[in-house]
């Protein structure tokens, strides 16, 4: 008799969930990541496998740290960006940062070792030997920008006039193997680190650095000096990014709907409002925070030549 009064309270709270979560797909937290004293946003998956009886699940690997694309610690932005697949057609993606070597993670994949449907945010590389594909249209860009001391310009009028100028990457930006070639063309130094390149910009080692748009400025307004450069305003380097996967996913019927859905002006609209929503979020909580110390030479340097 108990059993039979709490089976139907069980099936409620189980059709509860299925109904509850066509509103609530994805959820965005302030995470203190630790000593830099400011909140960052975490983009995170809510729903767990299979909330929907004809739900399409595809599983992509992606880097552990390529924040907004990938993190281990903050998860992708891209799970609020595409919210609206799970909702209208229950197409559900899964961004999954593993703790094992991303680039051992790929090879397994090219190779048809592991059982994941396929790669998130790959750029185009060529890969004779794989059978697995590139999902056209691209879902997004990796626009690459230049980065300027304020106040400073530079000749520039073709992406030759750069190798007139000392230049800097780092390869801690996550970039075509196409774009890197074209860097070392150009005679670009190499950084370890963002925070490297960014100091040997302001304290005039180099006359400009190059870094993709989203992850750049994230990593200007961690350290509190986005204030003291410009970007160009257009991208010198445009690299799409795109779902590489199996050919039995490349073919299956449930994916015409997504690439009709990332080829119309309705995700672009959202892709684009949500990545400028989040970087007005690093705007807003890193406001106050302490430049590193060489921003005092650099300050030195700017008076002085002010007063030439």
């Amino acid at each position: 008799m108990n059993i039979i009064k709490i089976l139907p309270v069980i099936v409620a709270l189980f059709f509860g969930v299925k109904a509850n979560a066509q509103t609530d797909f994805y959820e965005i937290v302030q995470k203190d990541l630790g000593e830099k004293g400011f909140y960052e946003p975490v983009y995170k998956q809510k729903l767990h496998y299979d909330i929907f009886d004809d739900q399409f699940n595809i599983e992509l690997y992606a880097e552990t740290d390529d924040f907004p694309f990938s993190s281990l610690t903050q998860g992708s932005v891209f799970y609020k960006i595409f919210s609206d697949l799970m909702e209208k057609e229950h197409i559900a993606l899964w961004i999954l940062c593993a703790k094992k070597d991303y680039n051992d993670l790929v090879s397994n994949f090219e190779h048809g070792k592991n059982d994941i449907a396929g790669l998130f945010g790959q750029h185009f590389e060529n890969i004779p030997y794989s059978v697995n594909k590139y999902f056209y249209p691209s879902f997004a860009e990796n626009k690459i920008h230049l980065v300027t001391v304020k106040g400073k310009t530079l000749d520039i009028t073709q992406k030759s006039d750069l190798k007139n100028y000392k230049g800097i990457y780092t390869k801690e930006d996550k970039l075509s193997s196409f774009v890197i070639k074209d860097f070392k063309k150009l005679g670009l130094k190499e950084a370890d680190t963002f925070e490297e390149m960014y100091e040997e910009l302001l304290t005039g080692r180099v006359d400009f650095a190059v870094a993709s748009y989203y992850k750049g400025q994230i990593k200007l307004y961690q350290q509190g000096i986005r204030n003291h450069v410009n970007l160009s305003r257009t991208p010198v380097w445009t690299v799409p990014l795109f779902f590489r996967l199996k050919p039995e996913f490349m073919n299956h019927p449930r994916m015409v709907y997504l690439k009709k859905y990332i080829q119309s002006s309705e995700y672009k609209q959202k892709r684009d409002e949500v990545l400028e929503d989040m970087l007005a979020t690093y705007r807003e909580n890193t406001k106050g925070i302490v430049p590193p110390t060489y921003m005092n030479s650099f300050q030195s340097m700017i008076n002085t030549n002010q007063n030439k």
